[in-house]
């Protein structure tokens, strides 16, 4: 089960980021199937339920860690999630949440990327609240650096590729939190979309633009061969 507690540093520097809306965006394609489905969001959600979704990240993000060895990203990423029929989304980057990168950091090589969940429905009275996907490497050999990843990531360099959704209930009786969680492994994270439905590439506007031209000069040549052929100049 993940522990969403760990990261609230990193949602609470990151919030205060300056969002650029015109630097470059990565996204990041994923999906896996459940193995942790807490009972009080059953039957909605069990274990064996595959999602699959997409994350995306100013590329330009600034590193607000002076720690060499650990960066901290802001703001926090656009996400959409599909689970079961289910779909949890935040639509632009921006509000709280953030990317944590650590590197050798406590001998280990780590990327997490944190986020509210701005759209979804609730589960048996919880709501959803919290989007998190992170990777560990034990052996501490991944990255070079706490920069931001914003290339190809191979997931078979990682011990621990996680995906996880919080949800919480907000107790009337202990005017408090209940927290309920879902999780599980990831089968995949690439910058395309595998997903994606195939098409046949339209022509582009300049094709089309030499096929009209081509037609314009063929029915002149057409016409002026059938005028012609009537004894009328052209």
């Amino acid at each position: 089960m993940l522990n969403f507690n760990r990261f609230g540093l990193v949602l609470t520097l990151a919030i205060a980021l300056p969002f650029t809306s015109h630097a470059s965006q990565v996204t990041y394609y994923f999906g896996g199937t459940l193995n942790f489905a807490d009972p009080l969001l059953s039957p909605t959600f069990d274990v064996g339920n595959s999602f699959h979704g997409s994350l995306t990240v100013e590329s330009t993000a600034v590193d607000i860690d002076p720690n060499p060895q650990r960066g901290v990203f802001g703001p926090g990423p656009a996400f959409t999630v599909a689970i079961n029929g289910m779909t949890f989304t935040k639509a632009s980057i921006g509000g709280t949440g953030g990317v944590a990168v650590g590197n050798d950091l406590g001998g280990l090589d780590s990327v997490s990327w944190n986020s509210e969940v701005a759209t979804g429905t609730s589960v048996n009275g919880y709501t959803p609240t919290g989007f998190h996907l992170q990777l560990q490497d034990n052996e501490g050999t991944v990255f070079s650096s706490d920069q931001l990843p914003t290339a190809g990531i191979d997931l078979s360099q990682f011990e621990l590729a996680r995906f996880g959704l919080l949800f919480q209930y907000l107790n009337p009786l202990a005017v408090l939190f209940d927290n309920a969680e879902i999780g599980g492994d990831l089968d995949y994270l690439s910058l395309t979309d595998p997903n994606a439905v195939n098409t046949v590439p339209e022509p582009s506007s300049l094709a089309l633009g030499l096929l009209a031209l081509g037609g314009l000069a063929g029915g002149r040549r057409f016409f002026g061969a059938e005028n012609r052929a009537g004894g009328e100049r052209t």
